[in-house]
């Protein structure tokens, strides 16, 4: 990261809170999500998402921005979700051979209903910066690999499916390793 860290540097104790609280406030880059160390600054977080989606949107002339990046990573996390729920779903096991036509309906309505509303993409949507967009990219990566798990499990265990979900869960450590 280029960032003028002279100033923290000039500090007796550059990780004191109370005297580099100006310097965290005043950059319009929260340094809170960086890391201090030897002068540099350093941040935890994989280059999946500048791979797969910011890179490939400037080739086209076109620079996507933190919020636009979090609501397709969320958007695609959520769809994913939904047909992993429908996959279950239709297993007749999963909601009750002998449940009604009628609980069966309202089931796989609530189901993405309640998917929509039980995440914390609200929350991140709040502050979008690259702190959220690389936890939602690492969700979406690993949604994606249990689909075609479970696609293998359930549907047609062809290799094919555990080499996506191999992909998948790689792409999901590398936009954030704790996801």
């Amino acid at each position: 990261i280029d960032r003028d860290t002279s100033f923290r540097a000039s500090l007796d104790n550059p990780y004191d809170a109370g005297k580099n609280r100006s310097l965290r406030i005043a950059d319009s880059f929260l340094l809170n999500d960086l890391a201090y160390y030897d002068g540099q600054l350093y941040m935890s977080f994989g280059p999946v998402p500048a791979l797969t989606l910011y890179i490939p949107f400037r080739v086209f002339d076109y620079e996507i921005s933190d919020s636009q990046a979090l609501l397709l990573y969320a958007s695609g996390a959520f769809v994913i979700q939904c047909l992993i729920f429908f996959l279950l779903a239709s297993q007749k096991e999963m909601l009750g051979g002998g449940a009604s036509t009628a609980l069966r309906r309202f089931l796989l309505v609530a189901g993405p209903a309640a998917l929509a509303f039980e995440n914390s993409t609200f929350f991140m949507l709040h502050r979008p910066q690259i702190y959220e967009v690389s936890i939602m990219a690492g969700v979406f990566f690993t949604c994606l690999a249990l689909l075609f798990f479970a696609k293998w499990l359930l549907v047609c265990q062809r290799p094919i499916f555990l080499a996506l979900v191999s992909i998948f869960l790689g792409l999901g450590v590398g936009s954030r390793i704790t996801v």
